[in-house]
């Protein structure tokens, strides 16, 4: 793709990007080749820019537009150049006869290799460096020394096409919390069912510590449990921005993990309960202008039992409290299954910031065995937890405990790599079943499927679009949407909290790096509606580390203050977040584009809608309070950040809301059971059904509900 003197350009660029010292240069850790392959794959809109940059940067003009032969110019002028570039001061490369830069800074594309050089540099393992590798120069240790990770299971007894029965008692479409939750529980009862997963199994050798194929990494590379791009759009729609959005813009398309357990395959495994006032935000904080504020028909005491037992069956980690206050916990019926994680270099500082400012702490709870659980063994502690797959089925999901329980019972049959197109209806416009679809050799499979209830658990965003895809004669506008609530309320968790660098070592790589939190700003806050728990955060990958640390100025944007500065700033700094409890909106929603389909031709989900104002004022408290914590424990220099959408929805993070419960069938898509109003036998198991998605991550109240749910539809049928 690069000509030679592109190439030896090229190759000058990445030696003063990240220049040698007493650790290779990234060209010596095979940037050239890597860039090239970017570029001809991934970045290929942006390529053309970057091609004439490295083209033009060899052709100074006479008007001084390009003012540097790069590869003939010494160390010091190569570096001031660089200087002026990334300030955004050099001028446009552009040559007499108006070269593809004209007009343009060459920031942009210095940027883009920039970002591709960082990528090989510190989103590989370069183990053939040994001692001179960037993980070792920053002191990331991915896994401790002598570490064999445990057999673990290599595939899932999953059924072929041809092997699927005409109809079953219950079809659950989804194998993440919600889906295999209920499936269990049916299933023990004596229910035939079958599971319906869009993805595949990914075992551990599928689901590699691959820093840049993770589900946390922006680095424009699909991870495993993605979708195909060109296969998989979306359509965003909000304010002046109308396009087609894929999987790769991850935080745009909101982007959710599909493969068997969904987004618990590879999350950090948070296991919160919400709070008492979590269920009541209308009725403790009134109706915000522009909302749809409302109170879940169900509270707290109602779900405890079901907390309980999802903590059991998950194997959750914890202590007693999270520092009490105003937004403490509820009761708890019983003591959690295993001990807390240990505490990280960070949580002892943390521990007396908390106490010079006069607020409480706790452990974080986690789904992550602290103890053998279960039959799986205890966590090893490597340094890649969030965002991957535990390689030693250390980690709980729903694909080892409650599908793999429903498995074991010989009821269940699970069906992978297949979508359900439509939830059908019969001559009496009832539910009666779904259309299966499946890629095959020769096109596009399709089959109908009979049950007597369909369970839906596919995510927030692919819930609503199968119902509005669902549409019969009698609800023309979707299956359930008489009243056009499907789709609304879409709301996830904008991110705040603060970065800090202490003059101490404060992480050691040792995962999973989240174990101390407060609980004081979920609720009570002055001036806000909500809050959110603050807790120190994961242990961060190289790459993401670096990007944080370069975007909050904390260390040089390039050359060799950016090496040195991630070498010495790696292991000294900490951050704190929480996620941020949302106002949900009507105008925040998922509807379908009818004029984009994809790869099965069934049409799209659009997205539309934005924050409401309160989301950003909350986050801006919470990352205040995050700040000084930070300052409170010790750490010589802070900043804030923020994680939320650019443009659009919420929803990237923890999407739910979109199939909301309630006491009004004008006002919510299901009854407090996740049944569709006009349609009975059609359930709704998973975040969709949130009314607000609390304070907190909502994955235990997505399990706790769906057994709450399943336990009522085995008494109602």
């Amino acid at each position: 793709m690069l000509t030679g003197p592109q190439r030896l350009t090229l190759i000058a660029i990445l030696n003063r990007l990240i220049p040698a010292d007493r650790f290779p240069a990234v060209s010596e850790l095979g940037a050239v080749a890597f860039v090239e392959a970017r570029l001809a794959s991934s970045h290929t809109a942006a390529a053309p820019g970057v091609l004439a940059f490295l083209t033009e940067l060899e052709q100074p003009t006479p008007d001084g537009a390009t003012d540097i032969a790069f590869t003939t110019a010494t160390a010091s002028e190569q570096d001031a150049w660089l200087a002026r570039a990334f300030a955004d001061r050099a001028p446009a490369a552009e040559s007499a006869a108006g070269g593809a830069l004209a007009g343009a800074s060459v920031t942009a594309p210095l940027s883009i290799l920039m970002e591709l050089a960082a990528q090989c540099w510190l989103g590989q393992p370069h183990s053939g460096a040994g001692d001179r590798s960037p993980w070792s120069m920053i002191g990331f240790r991915p896994e401790p020394d002598g570490m064999v990770w445990p057999d673990t299971p290599v595939s899932m007894p999953a059924i072929g096409w041809s092997e699927v029965a005409d109809a079953y008692d219950a079809v659950v479409i989804g194998s993440g919390p919600g889906g295999a939750t209920a499936a269990q529980v049916l299933c023990t009862a004596g229910w035939r069912v079958l599971v319906v997963e869009r993805g595949e199994w990914l075992g551990a050798g599928d689901l590699p510590a691959d820093h840049l194929r993770n589900d946390r990494s922006a680095t424009g590379l699909l991870p495993p449990t993605s979708p195909e791009s060109s296969g998989d759009p979306r359509v965003l729609s909000a304010g002046s921005t109308k396009r087609v959005v894929y999987p790769e813009e991850a935080v745009l398309w909101h982007r959710n993990p599909m493969t068997v357990g969904g987004g618990s395959r590879v999350y950090g495994a948070q296991a919160w309960r919400f709070s008492p006032s979590d269920f009541r935000m209308a009725s403790r904080y009134g109706v915000p202008a522009g909302s749809a504020l409302a109170d879940w028909p169900i509270d707290y005491d109602e779900l405890e039992p079901y907390y309980s037992s999802a903590e059991s069956l998950l194997g959750v980690a914890g202590g007693e409290g999270t520092g009490g206050g105003p937004g403490a916990e509820g009761r708890r019926g019983c003591p959690f299954p295993m001990p807390p994680t240990p505490d990280s270099p960070l949580a002892p500082l943390l521990r007396g910031g908390a106490e010079v400012l006069g607020f409480g702490t706790g452990p974080v709870p986690l789904a992550v065995n602290t103890v053998p659980y279960a039959g799986r063994p205890a966590c090893l502690r490597c340094g890649s937890c969030v965002g991957f797959g535990c390689p030693g089925d250390m980690k709980n999901g729903s694909h080892n405990t409650t599908l793999t329980l429903a498995l074991r019972t010989g009821r269940c049959d699970l069906l992978l790599a297949t979508q359900v197109g439509r939830i059908t209806v019969n001559s009496a416009s009832r539910a009666d079943g779904v259309l299966l679809l499946h890629q095959g050799a020769g096109g596009v499979e399709r089959r109908t499927i009979r049950a007597r209830f369909i369970l839906v658990g596919a995510g927030a965003v692919e819930s609503a679009r199968l119902l509005l895809n669902s549409a019969h004669d009698a609800e023309p506008h979707g299956l359930g949407n008489d009243e056009d609530m499907v789709g609304r309320h879409l709301q996830g968790h904008v991110y705040s909290g603060g970065l800090g660098l202490f003059d101490e070592d404060v992480q050691d790589s040792r995962g999973p790096g989240s174990c101390l939190a407060t609980s004081w700003f979920r609720h009570g806050n002055p001036g806000v509606v909500g809050g959110g728990v603050l807790a120190n955060d994961f242990v961060p990958t190289p790459l993401n580390a670096w990007n944080l640390l370069r975007n909050h100025a904390m260390i040089d944007k390039w050359g060799l203050g950016t090496k040195t500065g991630l070498a010495r700033n790696y292991r000294r700094m900490a951050l704190v977040l929480g996620a941020t409890q949302e106002v949900t909106s009507a105008s925040s929603r998922v509807s379908v584009a009818n004029e984009v389909t994809d790869r099965l031709g069934l049409p799209v989900a659009r997205l539309s809608g934005g924050l409401h104002p309160a989301d950003l004022h909350t986050a801006a408290f919470l990352s205040e309070q995050a700040v000084r914590w930070l300052q409170a424990s010790g750490a010589r220099s802070t900043t804030s950040m923020y994680l939320y959408p650019s443009v659009g929805p919420s929803g990237f993070q923890h999407q739910a809301g979109t199939c909301r419960m309630g006491e009004d069938p004008r006002r919510s898509v299901t009854d407090r059971w996740g049944r569709l109003w006009s349609q009975p036998n059609v359930v709704i198991v998973d975040g969709s059904t949130h009314v607000t998605n609390g304070s907190v991550n909502p994955m235990l109240t997505i399990f706790a509900n769906s057994l709450r749910i399943a336990d009522h539809l085995l008494a109602a049928g």
